[in-house]
């Protein structure tokens, strides 16, 4: 959808790896890339409608929801289903890495600095800030040592 949709239209790709990486860092990083997305084609106003856009649905169906959620928490059915819907939502996390690995990394230093975050985040479990300054020194690090434009096939 993003190659089809959001580049094309709305952002260039580049302009859409660094929405991604800057919306990242920040909480709720798919509501900032709306604003970020509603900022690069109109200005502020694209920004407001954009986040307007993305947080109404989710406070309707919260205002809505809340008054049936404490009864089917109650539900075995209900817990079992949201023990799938856990499920799937890591699955969609993963396939959503799997894409974006295959359409950001592009040179050799770009996968060493992904597989060195995912390690430090995953195996030694360090915490989110040291592995963003992490990877910001290894790829600085293969930048200054010219080894950054090596291609990755």
């Amino acid at each position: 959808m993003v190659k089809t949709q959001m580049v094309p239209k709305f952002l260039t790709s580049s302009q859409f790896f660094q929405g991604l990486g800057l919306s990242q860092i920040l909480p709720g990083p798919c509501l900032n890339l709306a604003a970020f997305v509603g900022v690069s084609n109109k200005g502020i106003l694209g920004a407001v409608v954009s986040t307007l856009a993305i947080f109404t649905p989710a406070y309707m169906f919260m205002l809505v929801g809340m008054s049936f959620w404490a009864r089917l928490r109650q539900l075995y059915w209900f817990r079992a289903a949201l023990g799938g819907v856990n499920a799937v939502g890591v699955g969609f996390i993963a396939a959503t890495c799997i894409f974006l690995w295959e359409s950001s990394v592009v040179k050799a230093a770009d996968g060493i600095v992904c597989t060195v975050a995912l390690g430090l985040s995953t195996y030694y479990h360090c915490s989110p800030l040291f592995v963003i300054i992490a990877a910001i020194l290894v790829g600085a690090f293969f930048e200054k040592m010219q080894l950054a434009q090596v291609a990755y096939n």
